[in-house]
Parts: C-alpha cells; sequence; structure tokens
C-alpha cells in the first residue's frame, strides 16, 4: 500500500494550501493533518484521487510560519 508525507508551510495571510500526490490513488485516500508548531486547528477541506487541501484555522503572524505534518494512506478495499 502506498503512503506520503509531507511538511506543509503557511506564512502570514496564508491559510489554505493544496497538497498534490505522488501518483494518484485509485480511490480516495486517508489523510491526516496535525499542526506542529502553533495552537492552530487545521481542517481538511477536499481530498480527491490526485490532491488534499488543508486549512487553518489562523494564519501566522508576520514574519513567522506554522507547519502543518501531513501523512496520506492508500485505503485498502
Amino acid at each position: 500500500s502506498s503512503v506520503e508525507s509531507t511538511r506543509l508551510t503557511y506564512s502570514a495571510n496564508e491559510y489554505s494550501k493544496t497538497f498534490t500526490f505522488s501518483t494518484p490513488y485509485l480511490t480516495s485516500p486517508a489523510c491526516v493533518a496535525t499542526a506542529e508548531n502553533d495552537n492552530v486547528n487545521v481542517y481538511i477541506t477536499s481530498i480527491s484521487l490526485s490532491n488534499v487541501t488543508v486549512e487553518i484555522s489562523n494564519p501566522p503572524e508576520t514574519g513567522k510560519k506554522t507547519i502543518v505534518n501531513l501523512h496520506i494512506h492508500e485505503v485498502s478495499q
């Protein structure tokens, strides 16, 4: 089964990022997103066979960054 992981970095005024999978999945994968260094809520707002969109509740202050760890797992049938 396929597994991917990445870190999404949000800068000031950014609250939404889309990550494109290295290879499209045959069925929607399971995705888990967690904030690494800030007290923010993380939401997966869209999952397709080729990408996932992740939003955070508050963008970081100017000059700071918020990191979100994203794990994608193929779902077995």
